[in-house]
């Protein structure tokens, strides 16, 4: 049987290979994929180690020359069928490809909490890098997206998603939270068990 962690390391050597030069805000794009990954575990998503490879992996079909046998071959069929599901279809511009794809992930447990990190990723990286162009995007795609997944996914990522939506949640003492980083809170410092801290209105 496959080491328990060895099927993660290989999906990020295959996720960095496949990528490339690719770079997301300026870093290399495994950037991206590791918060995504932690974002899955930061909430206990049930994140086996195979559904940890497919957050590595979840861009390789729509962003590199890899192919759906590609990430089969390598992984199996139940991550290439889960990065297959978070693969943007095509379309004319971000809304089609959006209203194309979302189909397929609604009332896809697994499917759904992937594409909820991605987003909480996403969201959590344009607060701390202080992008309101991206920002102000998400919040206007917001209504859509929980349309669109919902509302299968775990409920306090929905939540919390909903929260970063709502709130200024800028980095600063009266809005704590854990970046993605090192799991410290943002706001107080500490590193507390649950994903946030008391402080936090994402989980009361």
């Amino acid at each position: 049987m496959e080491d328990l962690h060895e099927i993660v390391t290989r999906a990020r050597a295959f996720a960095v290979e496949a990528h490339g030069p690719q770079l997301y805000s300026g870093v290399p794009y495994v950037h991206h994929l590791d918060m995504v990954r932690r974002v899955l575990l930061r909430f206990k998503a049930d994140a086996t180690p195979e559904f940890q490879a497919a957050a590595l992996l979840h861009d390789v079909i729509e962003d590199t020359p890899r192919n759906y046998s590609d990430v089969e071959r390598a992984f199996g069929a139940q991550v290439a069928e889960l990065v297959y599901l978070l693969t943007d279809e095509l379309g004319r511009n971000r809304h089609e490809r959006h209203a194309k794809t979302y189909p397929k992930i609604k009332g896809h447990y697994m499917a759904t909490t992937l594409k909820l990190a991605d987003r909480i990723a996403n969201v959590e990286h344009s607060i701390q890098a202080g992008d309101e162009p991206h920002l102000s995007m998400y919040r206007r795609e917001h209504f859509d997206f929980l349309a669109g997944v919902g509302p299968e996914g775990p409920e306090d990522m929905w939540s919390h998603l909903t929260w970063l939506m709502n709130k200024q949640a800028f980095k600063a003492p009266e809005n704590c939270w854990v970046t993605d980083a090192d799991l410290a809170c943002v706001g107080c410092g500490n590193r507390p068990s649950r994903p946030y801290c008391n402080l936090s209105p994402a989980l009361s």
